[in-house]
């Protein structure tokens, strides 16, 4: 299936796919652009625990330096 895909974006998009980033996968399990999606009753944005804790670490930073 991500062949397929690929093949679209390339072909007929003229896009370049970055073989190595690209995967086929649910979007449960997968971060974009600092964000990813949770599925309990419905459907939600969250922030990963990695976004999260880089967002922490900068506006700790920001906040000591005064």
């Amino acid at each position: 299936m991500i062949d397929s895909l690929t093949g679209v974006r390339e072909e007929q998009m003229k896009l370049k796919v970055n073989r190595e980033k690209s995967a086929g996968d649910r979007p449960v399990n997968r971060v974009f652009l600092g964000y990813s999606f949770a599925i309990h009753h419905e459907t939600k944005i969250r922030v990963p625990e990695k976004t999260w804790r880089k967002m922490r670490d900068k506006l700790k930073e920001r906040f000591r330096a005064g």
